[in-house]
């Protein structure tokens, strides 16, 4: 059985990269998205197993708002936040959703 997997960051360099540790790993289908937006919008169209998503993200919603959309939407998807930002306040944000 195959992982469905949904990738939300705004960096292209990222999709490059993950994409073929996640096809190693046998996930299929994989989905990209490039803003919160369309993020959700895949999401709600195609019900992926795993959510790996950025904090940073350009455009209307960031990764912390598009995450309150998913927790209450579907709170049994797992989700990965990723960043480059280390603050610990960031993190916290993070842990209290």
């Amino acid at each position: 059985m195959s992982l469905s997997v949904l990738v939300i960051d705004d960096m292209d360099y990222v999709h490059d990269n993950i994409r073929p540790l996640l096809h190693h790993f046998h996930c299929d289908p994989i989905y990209s998205a490039g803003t919160g937006e369309d993020g959700l919008r895949i999401f709600i169209e195609a019900n992926p197993s795993l959510i790996l998503l950025d904090i940073d993200l350009a455009g209307a919603l960031d990764g912390l708002e598009v995450l309150r959309w998913m927790l209450y939407g579907k709170p049994a998807s797992f989700i990965t936040m990723l960043s480059g930002d280390t603050r610990a306040a960031t993190v916290q944000k993070v842990l209290k959703l």
